[in-house]
């Protein structure tokens, strides 16, 4: 992933469910397991949104240390994973 401020290098794939609605002519991007969903009618805008929202959780729970609770635990292990330890 790469950000304004850095790369992010992967270690796994982040694949999106993507979805497309003719009806409202919308985009949508999901990832549920980090709770990440992004739409817009525009493609791009879609992906950006779906591609910051992963930077905003990676700058957010990979450096988070202390007392997490379970799900911040969860959130950062499956980036942990996503990210090879980054």
């Amino acid at each position: 992933m790469i950000s304004a401020d850095r790369d992010i290098p992967l270690a796994a794939s982040v694949e999106a469910n993507v979805s497309y609605d003719t009806g409202s002519t919308l985009w949508k991007l999901t990832y549920p397991d980090l709770g990440i969903s992004s739409s817009d009618q525009d493609w791009d805008v879609a992906v950006a949104g779906f591609h910051d929202y992963f930077v905003f959780l990676c700058d957010n729970y990979l450096t988070k240390e202390g007392d997490l609770s379970d799900e911040e635990k969860e959130v950062k292990e499956l980036l942990d994973t996503l990210t090879g330890g980054e």
